[in-house]
């Protein structure tokens, strides 16, 4: 454990080098990456990979560990520093760019290491004779990748650059053409400051980022029928020209002497920040989340369940109304979707939640429904135990105050013996024994302070109790300092339910993911907006 806590404080140290090796990639591609080959080493390790039958059989074959970081430093590579890459950069002509930049420790074991690569056939590179045209302009070696581009290797000082060059639909350009084409130096180098690019921490293990207002044209040229200019071209423009509220999406993964953490974030570059979208969560304290967390193998609550962030927003183009949505997803099929996920999926939310108001317009069941969804402000989903027999679990919902009357028509008309005010901890909700789908349940209706109200649903009473409870404190003991409310908070005790589905049968990759999940235990998650950033961060503890 104490060489394990030394590797990760060395691992937290920032890299200097991080900022620079994005000095030397411009801005204008689709998508980036970064990765720091140590960290990942150190995250594998922690999930187990060390234990898959393909690493053992490795392991056996070249008598050491296939993790050990002393197989990496032969490579003369920097391997605790980060290694950036930028893919997709268009070119005029319909080609298109990638550039990778990594630091070297040693430059001549690099040289050794890589002429080792050469000689075993490993990769397909030619050596540049020296004197020659293309050694006059720096580059040390090309290769011909499987996709047909041209790469050239440069060195600049410590640095080690990679640059290929492609065509979407015709020949790729020669060697000397490439390096003319992208000099060393970048005019406009890419800025991780704003929206997702934040996530390009100097610690991060692992960051792959888009910029989703370039999106479109990529996935329209990969389109398979995009060289007939017809529904790919026209479906590019039309997503374009979409309202949207991102800019750029982003996923990180990192590791230090406290976890593991994994963000999944959306930002602005520009305009109003997140495009509009506000969330105001605020915790009514219907359960005590918290006291719950320490005791539940699963715990999510949403603290802004309401869904006026969606629909105030405003639409456009496809997705002006859930029809036209449906339309352009049918027709445009990946740059729709791609344009959804990264930029504009809230809008595609307020599209299908006016359509669905729209539709109820008549229906009189629907109207009161979806009148109660308008008033919801939490939503807690609590699972107690799960087994072959019963699942036993709780649903919390707090609303508006005025949305008692309809929870007590809805429920009265489901339990034939009405409500009974029962007293539990603290409170006098009053309780309702139901038969929902002919599965018995238990559910409660009180007031809580400030006129919020609460309904709790449990599959039975003596769960509808355990939810209700509040956590006591001892006399003169210190209140928890406050933290600011998420949207949403997760928490999972992965070893426990590890062992609750013990009894299914899983096949060996299946098991194997499970007891991945098993050793982050506990895992929290929690989904905040920061500004220009929309971002989902979920941690889980390190463990020996």
């Amino acid at each position: 454990m104490r060489r394990l806590l030394i590797l990760l404080l060395a691992l937290a140290i920032p890299a200097t080098a991080h900022a620079d090796l994005f000095e030397q990639i411009s801005d204008g591609a689709p998508i980036y990456a970064s990765l720091r080959p140590l960290s990942l080493e150190a995250i594998a390790k922690r999930l187990g990979a060390g234990q898959l039958p393909e690493v053992q059989q490795l392991k056996a074959q070249l008598g050491r560990d296939p993790l050990d970081p002393a197989l990496l430093s032969v490579s003369g590579l920097d391997v605790a520093a980060p290694i950036a890459a930028s893919f997709y950069e268009p070119v005029p002509g319909g080609r298109f760019h990638h550039r990778v930049v990594a630091t070297l420790h040693d430059k001549l074991l690099f040289g050794a290491f890589f002429a080792g690569l050469m000689s075993s056939g490993a990769i397909p590179v030619s050596t540049v004779a020296a004197g020659s045209a293309l050694a006059r302009l720096g580059v040390t070696a090309t290769a011909k990748l499987p996709d047909g581009s041209i790469a050239i290797l440069r060195y600049h000082g410590d640095t080690l650059i990679v640059d290929a060059e492609g065509s979407f639909h015709g020949k790729a350009p020669a060697a000397a053409e490439v390096a003319r084409r992208f000099p060393l130096a970048v005019r406009r180098p890419f800025v991780p400051e704003h929206g997702a690019r934040r996530l390009f921490q100097p610690g991060a293990a692992l960051v792959i980022y888009t910029d989703g207002r370039r999106l479109p044209a990529l996935l329209e040229t990969l389109e398979p029928h995009a060289t007939k200019k017809s529904r790919a071209t026209r479906c590019g423009a039309e997503w374009d020209r979409a309202s949207a509220s991102f800019d750029d999406a982003g996923l990180s993964v990192s590791i230090d002497p406290t976890g593991l953490e994994l963000q999944l974030a959306w930002g602005t570059l520009s305009g109003p920040p997140l495009g509009g979208l506000r969330f105001h969560p605020v915790d009514d304290g219907s359960i005590d989340v918290g006291l719950l967390a320490h005791q539940a193998p699963a715990v999510l609550a949403l603290y802004s369940a309401t869904l006026t962030p969606f629909e105030s927003l405003k639409r456009s183009g496809p997705l002006a109304s859930s029809d036209a949505l449906l339309a352009s997803i049918s027709r445009c099929g990946d740059v729709a979707w791609g344009t959804i996920l990264v930029r504009a999926w809230p809008q595609a939310i307020g599209a299908m939640i006016a359509s669905a108001r729209s539709q109820s317009g008549g229906n009189p069941i629907m109207v009161p429904v979806l009148g109660l969804f308008g008033q919801l402000r939490n939503v807690v989903l609590v699972l107690r135990d799960a087994g072959a027999q019963q699942l036993k679990y709780a649903m919390a919902a707090t609303f508006d105050g005025g949305a008692r009357a309809a929870l007590e028509l809805f429920l009265g008309a489901s339990a034939p013996g009405g409500a009974k005010v029962t007293p539990i901890g603290r409170r006098t909700p009053s309780v309702y024994h139901l038969a929902l789908s002919g599965v018995a349940a238990a559910a409660a209706v009180d007031t809580l302070t400030g006129g919020p109200v609460a309904l709790t649903i449990a599959d039975s009473d003596s769960t509808l109790a355990w939810v209700l409870r509040t956590l006591t404190r001892l006399p003169g003991a210190p209140a928890p300092a406050p933290k600011p409310t998420p949207i949403l908070a997760l928490h999972l005790d992965t070893a426990a339910l590890s062992h609750l589905s013990s009894s299914m049968h899983f096949d060996s990759d299946t098991q194997l993911g499970v007891n991945a999940l098993a050793r982050l235990s506990p895992v929290d998650a929690s989904l905040t907006t920061d500004g220009d950033l929309f971002r989902l961060t979920v941690r889980a503890p390190v463990k020996p």
